[in-house]
């Protein structure tokens, strides 16, 4: 019979395969944070909220708190304009209105620790045709000639980076931004130090509900037929008030 796995030691003749290393695996179910690449965040970020559905709804909660808002003209004939161009700009692929951006910038901000957004302009025009938000681990900013001016850099598939042509149009803001983490630093930073606790958690409610909630899990009680059928109704009501406590 052939077996399964082949014991062998790879031969070091011919061409090596390398392998790339992202994050470091603790023995729990997420990644460990310290020293990861940006990619490597993003995805530990994504898997936390996918994986703790109450670390989503926080987030989602936040972003509803935040409310409305109304912009004004000092132009009140352009106001009607102004409120029109609010509701139908397009935003993306999928959504419209300027309210919409905000909110995917903000839970981008929440969830990443920095937002990237684009003004899309018409070269022939001038005018803005829409708006977009940007997956911020391919973004970054970098000092320019002096410690005000921001640069923009876009990190391509290839692995190489290239400054932004239109810095004006960019849109970025990072979440308690230090020396040390200029561009931010999430809210779910600490979340994984916790998660492995949560998900033990939400495991053991699971068990206890597959195991309650069966309609086959009942209690058997084989009373003593000379106790008579008062002692049977004294026994059914001692243990539907224990089940309940």
């Amino acid at each position: 019979m052939r077996p399964f796995f082949n014991r062998k030691k790879p031969s070091s003749t011919g061409k090596e395969r390398t392998a790339v290393i992202c994050p470091e695996r603790q023995s729990g179910s997420f990644f460990r944070l310290e020293g990861t690449e940006d990619i490597c965040e993003r995805e530990l970020y994504e898997q936390l909220r996918r994986r703790l559905p109450v670390v989503d709804a926080a987030i989602g909660k936040i972003i509803r708190l935040t409310g409305g808002f109304k912009v004004a003209c000092e132009d009140e004939k352009l106001q009607k304009q102004l409120e029109q161009f609010c509701a139908c700009v397009p935003v993306g692929l999928a959504s419209v209105s300027l309210g919409s951006f905000l909110e995917e910038y903000l839970d981008s901000l929440l969830t990443y620790g920095k937002a990237v957004g684009e003004i899309l302009i018409n070269d022939r025009t001038g005018d803005i045709v829409g708006l977009c938000t940007a997956d911020p681990s391919v973004f970054h900013v970098r000092e320019g000639v002096t410690p005000a001016e921001r640069v923009y850099y876009c990190r391509l598939p290839d692995g190489t980076e290239k400054i932004m042509p239109h810095p004006e149009r960019i849109l970025f803001t990072a979440l308690g931004a230090t020396p040390t983490h200029p561009e931010g630093v999430s809210i779910l930073r600490g979340v994984p130090a916790l998660a492995e606790i949560l998900e033990k958690i939400y495991r053991c409610v699971g068990k206890n509900f597959e195991r309650v909630g069966n309609v086959r899990y009942a209690v058997i009680s084989k009373p003593d037929p000379e106790e008579g059928p008062d002692s049977s109704e004294e026994k059914a009501l001692a243990i539907a008030k224990e089940w309940t406590r």
